[in-house]
């Protein structure tokens, strides 16, 4: 007859160590790759809008704004504060 308190258990050992037990294979695979998904998403979204701001489709106003332009946007030329701006849209 099985324990009741060891179906109740989150973790079990394994070969490395404790880990997430084999009955909660949905948590276990959300702890070990969810995050891996999430950041590899954030920096290919980041990725996107510093390839678009290059290319001048979009661009970043003195007011911190952005506006996006479908084909590259003809008055963008590069001041004297392109660092700063860069510098800027980056945070």
């Amino acid at each position: 007859m099985p324990n009741p308190l060891v179906e109740l258990i989150f973790l079990s050992t394994t070969n490395t160590g404790c880990w997430i037990g084999a009955k909660y294979t949905a948590e276990r695979l959300a702890g070990e790759y969810l995050w891996i998904w999430l950041t590899a998403g954030v920096s290919i979204a980041l990725y996107m809008i510093i390839f678009l701001c290059f290319r001048g489709n979009l661009v970043v106003t003195e007011e911190l704004k952005m506006r996006f332009y479908r084909r590259q946007h003809q008055n963008h030329t590069q001041s004297k504060d392109a660092g700063k701006h860069a510098f800027m849209m980056l945070l």
